[in-house]
C-alpha cells in the first residue's frame, strides 16, 4: 500500500472555533430530525418544539416527525405552517415530516419535507413496499429509524432486500441517548454474514443510506436530551443547501455535538460515488473543545479495512489505494472520553464489465476437521471477459489472506474446535469483484476426542430464582446474576438435555457459550457449580426450586470481561473450563447414557444473555469434549484454568487463572502456524503487550511443566 500519513499536532490555545466549524471545503452544521410532540405521543406544542430546538439546544435545523397516525389533513396543514414560520436562512433552518409507524412489523421511517403525508393505517401505504412506492412520486427523503426494535415478525422494512427506493438517505445508527450501541454495534437480522449490523446489512443490499441519528425527543427537551448530533457538510445555512446535503448523504452520525468529520476518496466527499482505480483517501477530524482523537477506523463493505491509534489533537490522514467496483468505505473516530463519529459511506462502481466467478473447491460444505490440523483452501474460478488478478480469503469473516497465483489456495494452521465458516473474494483486471458461497465445516479436538454441542432446548430449562425464592420460567433474558427489575442478585439454573454423553466418558474440556441480550463492563464475579444429581430434572415454578438443589463439590470461579456487543457470542461470552464439574456428575455411579445435566450460577454483578424464551436461536449453548476410554487417570481433572481478558483486543491483553502455581511457558501463532512470540507466563494476571502485532486472528498455547496445553483464539483489532 502506498501511504503518507500526516498527523498534524496543534496546541489549541486561546483559539475558539468559530460558531460553525469549517473542514474539508464545507461548514459543520448540527441537529435533529426525528422529535414529537403532543401532535402524538410527545409533550409540548410545535410552536414550542422549535422555538426550544432554536433557543435552548441551538441547533442548526430541527424538524419534527410525529406518528402518522395521529394527523389530520388540518392538523398537518398547520404542521408544516408551523416549520415555515421558524425557518431563516443563515439563522436556524426548520423542517418538517412524520414517522411512518408499523408498529411491531415493517418498522419506522422519518419521512422528511413532503408536501403530504400518509400512514401505515392508509391503503396503499401499508407495508413498507407501499410505503416506498408512495415516496417515488413525492419530492422528500426518508430515513431509517431505529431498526430492528419493530421487528416481531422478521419483516422489519422487509429486512432490506431489493428493490431498493433512492429518496432514503440514511439510517439512525443512535436514538435517544442510547448511544451506537443499539443500532450500529448489532448482529442485524441475519446470521452467518461476518455479524455485520443493520446498517451494513442495508449497504451490502444495495441501499444507498448515510449515518444518522436522532433524539427521538418526548419530553419537551428537544436538542437537549443528548448530546448527539446529525451533522450536514453544507456550504450555507440556508434551507437549500441542507436540503440538498441530505438528498447527497453528505452528514455524519456524531456523539460529540462539535466533532468536524470530512472524508474524501480524491475530490469526492461522504455520500459521493466514484469509480475503480487507484484513489487518494484523504480523512480530516476536528473538535471545538480541543479533545484528542484515540483511533481512526475505515472500514470496506462492512469490515474494518485499517486502523491509527494514537493522541491527536487534529486529524489529517491521506494515503493511495487501489479500489475496486461494487465496494463501499466510511469512517469511524474515536475520541478518549470513548466518544464516537461515523462518517456516511463512499461508494465504488466499476466499469461495464462482467465480475469474475469464484467458487471453493475444498474444504466441502459440513466437512470435518481435528485440532491443531491444517487446512488448504482452494478455490476455482474464471472471468468471461478479463482476467482474475488476486482471490481474497476470509476466516470465520475475518480476513486472513491472499493469492495472486492462478491456483488459488490458502493454508490455514493450527485450527481451534468448534464450528466455522469461510468464503473468499475474486477481483478482476477491471476492478470488478465476486464472492463465492459460504462453506460450513466442523473441527473436533482431535482424532480421539468427541466434541458434542447441545442448546438449553425448552423454556422450562433455563431459570431465574430470585432472593425469596420465586422462579421465573418465561424471561426474555438471562441476568447473570444481579437482575435491576427486582433490585438483587438471583440464582440462574441452566439444563441442558441429549448431551450424548456416555457414563463411562472422561470429559477433557467444557464450556458454555451466551450470547449477549445487553452490553455490561461493570465488574461480574460468578460461580458455577453442578447439580449433584443422576438425572437433572426440568425447573419447576415451585419456591426455591434452583437454589434447593445439591450441587456439586467442583466448583469454577468466572469473571466475565466486557460484554460490549448485543448479539455477540464469542470467547468473551463463554465460561472457563467446567471439565471438573461435568466430571464428577459423569462419574456419579447412577449417572445414564445422555442424562442432562445441570449448571447453577451464583455470584455478583450483571451480565445479560439470551433466553430460550427470548430467542431460541440465542440460548446458551453447552460445549463438551471427551473421551469414551477407561484411563487410569480418569477422574483426575485440571485443576486450572486460564482467562484471556479481553477478547478481541487492542494493545494488550491478559492471562488470569483460578489456580496459578508454577511458570508456564506461552506461544503465540498467527494463522498461517508461523509462531511470532514465545515468553513465561511468571505471574498471575500477567500483562501481554500486543503492540506489535497486526489485526487478525491468533493461536495463544500455554503449556505447563506437565506438558498439559491450553489452546485460547485470540482476536486482534
Amino acid at each position: 500500500m502506498k501511504q503518507s500519513l500526516i498527523l498534524i499536532f496543534l496546541i489549541l490555545s486561546g483559539v475558539l472555533f468559530a460558531q460553525h466549524p469549517s473542514i474539508g471545503g464545507y461548514n459543520v452544521y448540527y441537529g435533529h430530525l426525528h422529535n414529537h410532540t403532543s401532535v402524538s405521543d410527545g409533550t409540548g406544542t410545535t410552536t414550542q418544539a422549535y422555538t426550544y430546538a432554536r433557543d435552548s439546544a441551538h441547533l442548526d435545523f430541527f424538524s419534527l416527525a410525529d406518528h402518522c397516525m395521529f394527523f389530520t389533513s388540518s392538523s398537518w396543514s398547520d404542521y408544516k405552517t408551523t416549520a415555515q414560520s421558524f425557518n431563516q436562512d443563515s439563522v436556524f433552518v426548520a423542517f418538517w415530516g412524520f414517522e411512518w409507524s408499523s408498529n411491531f412489523t415493517y418498522g419506522h421511517v422519518a419521512v422528511i419535507n413532503t408536501d403530504d403525508h400518509t400512514s401505515s393505517l392508509y391503503t396503499g401505504t401499508t407495508t413498507f413496499s407501499g410505503l416506498c412506492d408512495w415516496l417515488s412520486t413525492r419530492e422528500g427523503v426518508a430515513f431509517f429509524n431505529h431498526p430492528g426494535r419493530e421487528n416481531s415478525f422478521d419483516m422489519e422494512f422487509n429486512l432490506f432486500e431489493p428493490p431498493v427506493s433512492e429518496k432514503f438517505v440514511g439510517m439512525e445508527l443512535w436514538n435517544k441517548s442510547e448511544g451506537f450501541t443499539g443500532f450500529y454495534y448489532n448482529d442485524g437480522y441475519y446470521e452467518n454474514d461476518g455479524n455485520l449490523g443493520y446498517f451494513d446489512e442495508a449497504l451490502v443490499r444495495g441501499w444507498k443510506i448515510g449515518a444518522t441519528g436522532s433524539e427521538d425527543n418526548h419530553d419537551a427537551t428537544w436538542g437537549n436530551g443528548t448530546e448527539s448530533r446529525m451533522a450536514v457538510l453544507s456550504q450555507h445555512l440556508t434551507k437549500s443547501d441542507i436540503y440538498t446535503a441530505f438528498k447527497a448523504r453528505r452528514f455524519f452520525s456524531t456523539l460529540d455535538k462539535n466533532i468536524a468529520l470530512s472524508f474524501k476518496i480524491d475530490t469526492f466527499e461522504m455520500g459521493s460515488t466514484t469509480i475503480n482505480g487507484s484513489k487518494i483517501f484523504h480523512i480530516q477530524a476536528t473538535d471545538g473543545d480541543g479533545e484528542l482523537f484515540t483511533k481512526v477506523q475505515l472500514f470496506r463493505k462492512g469490515f474494518l479495512f485499517q486502523t491509527w491509534e494514537g493522541l491527536y489533537p487534529v486529524i489529517d490522514i491521506s494515503f493511495e489505494i487501489p479500489v475496486y467496483g461494487n465496494e463501499y468505505y466510511y469512517v469511524k473516530i474515536t475520541q478518549e472520553d470513548g466518544q464516537e463519529a461515523i462518517s456516511s459511506p463512499i461508494w465504488v462502481t466499476g466499469a461495464s464489465n462482467q465480475p469474475p466467478f469464484i467458487s471453493i473447491i475444498t474444504p466441502q460444505n459440513g466437512a470435518t476437521f481435528y485440532a491443531e490440523d491444517s487446512l488448504t483452501i482452494s478455490a476455482t474460478g474464471n472471468d468471461s471477459d478479463g482476467t482474475i488478478s488476486f482471490v481474497d480469503f476470509y476466516f470465520d469473516g475475518i480476513f486472513i489472506g491472499t493469492d495472486s497465483s492462478v491456483q488459488y489456495q490458502f493454508t490455514v494452521n493450527n485450527l481451534l474446535t468448534g464450528n466455522h465458516w469461510l468464503f473468499c473474494k475474486a477481483a478482476d483486471n477491471a476492478g470488478a469483484v465476486s464472492f463465492s458461497d459460504t462453506i460450513y465445516f466442523t473441527v473436533q479436538p482431535d482424532s480421539g476426542i468427541i466434541f458434542i454441542e447441545t442448546p438449553i432446548s425448552i423454556g422450562n430449562n433455563d431459570a431465574e430464582e430470585i432472593l425469596l425464592g420465586q422462579i421465573y420460567l418465561t424471561s426474555s433474558d438471562i441476568e447473570l446474576v444481579y437482575d435491576s427489575f427486582v433490585t438483587g442478585d438471583q440464582t440462574v439454573g441452566l439444563r441442558f438435555e441429549n448431551t450424548g454423553l456416555p457414563n463411562d466418558a472422561t470429559i477433557t474440556r467444557a464450556y458454555i457459550r451466551f450470547t449477549a441480550s445487553d452490553t455490561n463492563s461493570d465488574a461480574c464475579d460468578l460461580v458455577i457449580k453442578g447439580e449433584a444429581s443422576d438425572n437433572a430434572t426440568i425447573f419447576l415454578s415451585q419456591t426455591s426450586d434452583i437454589s434447593s438443589r445439591i450441587t456439586t463439590s467442583a466448583s469454577v470461579l468466572w469473571f466475565p470481561a466486557a460484554w460490549n456487543t448485543v448479539g455477540a457470542s464469542d470467547s468473551t461470552h463463554t465460561t472457563p473450563d467446567l471439565s471438573c464439574i461435568v466430571q464428577e456428575i459423569v462419574s456419579r455411579p447412577g449417572f445414564g447414557n445422555n442424562s442432562p445435566l445441570c449448571f447453577i450460577i451464583t455470584g455478583s454483578g450483571t451480565r445479560s444473555a439470551y433466553a430460550y424464551e427470548g430467542d431460541p436461536t440465542k440460548a446458551a449453548i453447552l460445549h463438551i469434549e471427551y473421551v469414551q476410554s477407561l484411563h487410569e487417570n480418569k477422574n483426575k481433572t485440571n485443576t486450572t484454568e486460564f482467562i484471556i481478558y479481553p477478547n478481541p483486543a487492542r494493545n494488550k491483553l491478559f492471562i488470569k487463572a483460578n489456580h496459578f502455581t508454577e511458570p508456564c511457558l506461552v506461544e503465540i501463532y498467527n494463522f498461517s502456524g508461523q509462531k511470532v512470540s514465545t515468553f513465561s507466563l511468571i505471574k498471575n494476571n500477567q500483562e501481554i503487550d500486543l503492540h506489535r502485532f497486526n489485526a487478525g486472528i491468533y493461536l495463544l498455547k500455554i503449556i505447563n511443566s506437565d506438558d498439559i496445553l491450553y489452546a485460547y483464539k485470540i482476536m486482534l483489532w
